[in-house]
């Protein structure tokens, strides 16, 4: 595979003579904030031993996460630092653990600019935030305009962290100036106001970044490869397209820039990029032609963006735009992608199935990843054999289950899996069959197969004896009050059913629920061709997603034209109350809805689809002491929502590593 090969990367994205970096593939680990480095910018042991795993794991390149330049304006706590000497040794060692594998290590530099949260480390953010113009954010914190000294320090600071970085061994930096960070906001129309010579027009926006690059090639030296990320379109009102994008990258490139990482967006932006599940790979890969283009072939270019599947990194290198291709959730869910695929174990790999969960608040800090929760964890999810073999019976087929059971496998436990009904997955494997979200299923199938390969049993019936059972089943479907006849369908009835099953439903069908479980139930309905109509008593019933992942289901809601009446709390459904329709009779259900009761409809038929009780261990920190004895019955629960996952599968593979 020409993803294997080797691949020297120049000092400079123009021919300059010097011999470049080799890289021993073409695999780059870009900079994700993991929220371990310690509270003053610390590289701890877990952050170590993270880009310890994704080096030993086969990338040929990894760019840290964003190492903050400067103080002016306030600091990012848990954010690794690089603004003044005293971070050489924290940067020394994180640079010597991404060596002892094959990789190059790059840091990347960055100020934040307004993206700093209100619990930065100067006075709980009582100073305002700094950027290119004045203004107040949303959330009404003030901002103040940089002034035209202020800049100078910050173009200093950018050189003084470039040097930084390879008096600490790093063989690269990555000046960070797109995904609305500082350098940003003074390149965009929207964000910079300025009448000086670092605004007023797109020559003065360029500015700052090309003084930047300037001042860090004088600090750091011509043989020392910078690569600039950049957002090629903004993909907000007013935000610059893709021909402004291509300005920005043929600037740095002029500027002394070696390589150009292809993004995109803004945080304003989130909703429109195209990261999820349902969106398909190598989303940004038509800016990045458009980019090449631009500054020619001389000068390499990484491509960002659902980065997946091997065949798609392939392609991306061997006819695309691609000189480099990073895999950034792909190698979150398993840092030993690279390795796996250049050793013709593709079916091993722990798949990215775009839920979002690594982006959403869980009850630990830290990014995470719920099919492989060892993700984030290295040093601290290690198991030994166990010491007495028993036999463990999973009672249900959820991801905590799953997970339970693969890791008391290789412990050397005697584990059963019995389904009972549900399909594997649980309630996770529910949601895959939705339309757009079936690439969920991927971490289904992943599971599936290293249980094979474990000769765990998955058998569809109530558990038997065993010394320990692990019930990892939802709690029973909630089914509201208003919902007690029995025309009236669960969630679940409609999830599980084939096309047969569901012409009893006829055509016009109301899904009432609170969350995304109602939208999925629509979407299924919608999939099938029966016209649903959401009915919920919330604003927006997509809540419990992450904003990219709702976003996705919200236009696919659009896309197939279901209605969705929204602040509606059910309270009665007339099954005969309605007019003829289709030669059936309908019903009309009566809700509160903004403070109206009003009829809706007419329906054929009612879906109630509020969901599943959230179950579980109350506290995740907490394991049962003592271990369980013989004929022990352990929670381990299911969820519907992607945050949960990761909760709920992390405590399962901690009981599994000490039964």
């Amino acid at each position: 595979m020409q993803l294997f090969r080797s691949y020297r990367l120049p000092a400079r994205g123009t021919a300059d003579g010097s011999p470049g970096l080799l890289l021993h593939n073409r695999i780059v680990f870009p900079a994700i904030t993991t929220g371990f480095a310690g509270q003053h910018g610390e590289a701890t042991d877990r952050l170590l031993a993270w880009y310890g795993a994704r080096s030993v794991g086969g990338a040929a390149l990894i760019v840290t996460e964003p190492a903050q330049v400067s103080a002016l304006g306030g600091l990012y706590r848990r954010r690794l630092r690089a603004d003044s000497d005293d971070a050489l040794p924290e940067l020394r060692r994180l640079a010597e653990t991404i060596h002892a594998g094959r990789a190059k290590a790059f840091l990347q530099l960055n100020h934040y600019g307004t993206r700093l949260p209100r619990d930065v480390s100067r006075g709980s953010n009582r100073e305002p935030l700094v950027s290119a113009s004045s203004t107040t954010l949303r959330d009404g914190r003030p901002v103040r305009a940089l002034s035209g000294s202020e800049v100078q320090h910050l173009i200093a600071a950018f050189g003084s962290a470039a040097r930084r970085a390879r008096t600490a061994g790093f063989d690269g930096v990555e000046l960070q100036a797109g995904h609305g960070n500082l350098l940003h906001q003074f390149l965009s129309r929207v964000t910079n106001k300025r009448r000086d010579r670092f605004g007023r027009g797109p020559a003065g926006r360029l500015r700052l970044l090309r003084d930047a690059l300037t001042a860090m090639r004088s600090e750091s030296g011509d043989d020392f490869p910078i690569i600039v990320r950049i957002s090629a379109a903004e993909l907000i009102d007013r935000g610059y397209d893709v021909e402004r994008g291509k300005e920005i990258a043929r600037a740095a490139v002029a500027a002394g820039a070696a390589a150009i990482h292809v993004s995109a967006g803004t945080p304003e932006a989130r909703e429109d990029m195209p990261l999820c599940a349902g969106v398909g790979e190598a989303t940004l890969a038509g800016l990045a032609t458009g980019v090449r283009a631009a500054v020619g072939p001389e000068v390499p270019i990484i491509v960002a963006g659902r980065v997946l599947s091997p065949e798609t990194a392939e392609q991306l290198v061997t006819d695309g735009p691609a000189d480099l291709v990073a895999l950034g959730r792909a190698l979150v869910a398993d840092p030993e992608w690279p390795k796996k695929v250049e050793a013709a174990r593709s079916d091993e790999v722990w798949p990215c199935m775009g839920c979002m969960a690594c982006q959403l608040p869980a009850a630990e800090p830290g990014i995470g990843c719920p099919i492989n929760v060892e993700s984030g964890r290295e040093a601290e999810l290690t198991f030994e054999p166990a010491p007495q073999p028993r036999r463990i019976a999973i009672w249900g087929t959820g991801l905590p289950g799953l997970e339970a059971g693969r890791v008391a496998a290789l412990r050397g436990h005697e584990v059963t899996i019995y389904a009972d009904g549900w399909p594997l997955g649980g309630l996770l494997g529910l949601r895959s069959v939705v339309p757009g979200l079936a690439e969920m299923g991927r971490a289904v199938l992943a599971y599936a197969t290293a249980l094979k390969s474990l000769r765990v049993p998955v058998v569809d019936e109530p558990p038997g004896a065993a010394d320990v059972l692990l019930d990892a089943r939802p709690l029973p479907e909630q089914r509201p009050d208003w919902a007690g006849g029995e025309t009236i369908w669960l969630a679940s009835d409609v999830l599980k059913s084939d096309l047969r099953a569901l012409i009893p439903l006829q055509r016009r069908v109301a899904v009432c629920g609170e969350s995304s479980v109602a939208a999925d139930v629509a979407l299924f309905l919608a999939g099938w061709g029966k016209r649903p109509t959401i009915v919920t008593p919330n604003a927006d019933p997509l809540w419990d997603l992450h904003r990219t992942l709702a976003a996705h289901v919200r236009r696919r809601l659009e896309g197939y034209r279901i209605a969705v009446e929204t602040e509606a709390e059910p309270i009665v459904w007339q099954p005969e109350a309605g007019p003829e329709r289709l030669g059936r009779s309908t019903g009309l259900l009566t809700a509160i809805q903004r403070g109206e009761q009003e009829d809706l409809g007419p329906f054929h038929s009612v879906v109630a689809a509020p969901g599943w009780d959230e179950n579980g261990p109350d506290d995740f920190d907490i394991l049962p002491n003592p271990l369980p004895d013989s004929g022990s019955l352990l929670l381990l629960g299911d969820s519907y929502r992607p945050d949960r996952w990761r909760d709920l599968t992390l405590f399962a593979t901690r009981l599994a590593r000490q039964l």
